[in-house]
């Protein structure tokens, strides 16, 4: 029987460290679907971007539509910082 793939949703993928945990997630198997900021810098994601489900928006910008995010929902949801590593409920 088939297992669905996993899914997981993260906020941060374009810094240091989300980048790097969107590569592992991705070496796990998991289809990464990344929140995108219209000014932050991809290149730490450049290697790595036609593997990912970017989508632009921002978490503090009362006018980003989080809608979008719902017909797909992650299986875990994390954010891209150190402190923040593991799913969260």
């Amino acid at each position: 029987m088939h297992k669905p793939r996993k899914t997981a949703l993260m906020t941060g993928i374009t810094g240091f460290v989300g980048s790097h945990l969107a590569e592992l997630l991705l070496r796990e198997g998991v289809s990464v679907h990344g929140l995108t900021r219209f000014r932050s810098s991809t290149e730490n994601i450049d290697a790595i971007k036609d593997r990912l489900h970017l989508l632009e928006g921002d978490l503090a910008d009362a006018h980003s539509d989080p809608d979008r995010l719902r017909p797909s929902p992650p299986d875990r949801e994390r954010e891209g910082t150190p402190l923040a590593n593991t799913p969260i409920p």
